[in-house]
């Protein structure tokens, strides 16, 4: 099963239920806008979501213009799915 990070609203409950049509683990803390720089250092805070695979374009959906699914690595080392502000944006 694949994981989804989430930084934002994701992490909400009815954004869950509205998306995914039920609730992930997990509660928003915070809202920010994450830019990829592919330096392994960089981190910020928020909720690795166990999803289907056809969760992923129910996301893709969600998120809106200006936003990117990318491949990130968790400090635990594990692989993730993350949503990043386009380069150009």
């Amino acid at each position: 099963m694949p994981l989804l990070f989430s930084y934002g609203t994701l992490q909400q409950a009815d954004v869950q239920r509205a998306t995914f049509g039920r609730t992930l683990a997990g509660g928003k803390s915070h809202h920010n806008i994450v830019r990829f720089t592919g330096r392994d250092s960089d981190r910020i805070s928020g909720v690795a979501l166990e999803v289907a695979e056809e969760d992923l374009a129910r996301a893709d959906s969600y998120e809106p213009a200006g936003y990117r699914r990318v491949r990130g690595r968790l400090a635990s080392g594990r692989e993730t799915w993350v949503y990043a502000a386009d380069r150009a944006g």
